[in-house]
C-alpha cells in the first residue's frame, strides 16, 4: 500500500536517485528536492540523460540508460513540467499493463474534470497534506497521451496549488 509521509532534504539526500524517483512519481515525496539538489554529474553517474526543455518554466525530461523498474513496468523516461503560477507534473512513460497498475495501487476511475489534464487520465489516487508546512495538493494520475504507443502509459504526480 502507498502512503504519503513528509520528506526532508536531507532524509532525501540519503536514498539513491532512483529511489528517489519512485518515491516522487508515487507522490510520496516532491520533486524538488530530487529536481533541484542532485548535481548534473549525479544523474550522469546514474546513466540518466537530463534535456531541458523550456526556457521560461522548471521543464526536463530525464531519460535512463537502464530502464527504471517498478512495480512490473517498465520507464525509460521521466517529465518534470512546471509552471511557477499553477503547479508541477512529474511522471513517467511506462510500459506495462496500466489497468492492472492502477488496480495494485488502488487508483480510483476519475472524474470527468481531470480529463482536462495534458493527457487523458482514466484512473486517478488522491493524497491529501501530512503537514501544515506542504502547500501543494498532489494527485497521482495514471493515463495516455493522445499519441502514446501501444501498451505504453503515464502515470505520475500532479502537484497544484
Amino acid at each position: 500500500m502507498f502512503t504519503v509521509s513528509g520528506c526532508s532534504i536531507a532524509a532525501d539526500k540519503a536514498k539513491s536517485i532512483m529511489n528517489q524517483f519512485k518515491d516522487t512519481l508515487l507522490c510520496h515525496q516532491s520533486p524538488e528536492s530530487l529536481i533541484f539538489n542532485t548535481s548534473p554529474e549525479a544523474f550522469a553517474k546514474e546513466g540518466i540523460t537530463v534535456t531541458k526543455i523550456s526556457e521560461y518554466n522548471p521543464e526536463y525530461i530525464y531519460h535512463f540508460a537502464k530502464p527504471l523498474k517498478m512495480s512490473n513496468l517498465t520507464i525509460q523516461t521521466v517529465k518534470y513540467l512546471g509552471n511557477y503560477h499553477y503547479g508541477f507534473d512529474f511522471f513517467a512513460v511506462a510500459k506495462g499493463d496500466m489497468d492492472k497498475f492502477a488496480k495494485s495501487i488502488g487508483a480510483k476511475r476519475t472524474p470527468a474534470q481531470f480529463n482536462d489534464f495534458r493527457w487523458r487520465s482514466p484512473y486517478v489516487k488522491y493524497f491529501t497534506s501530512t503537514t501544515n508546512q506542504e502547500y501543494f495538493k498532489r494527485i497521482f494520475l495514471i493515463g495516455r497521451e493522445a499519441d502514446s504507443k501501444s501498451g505504453e502509459f503515464n502515470f505520475g504526480c500532479y502537484l497544484y496549488y
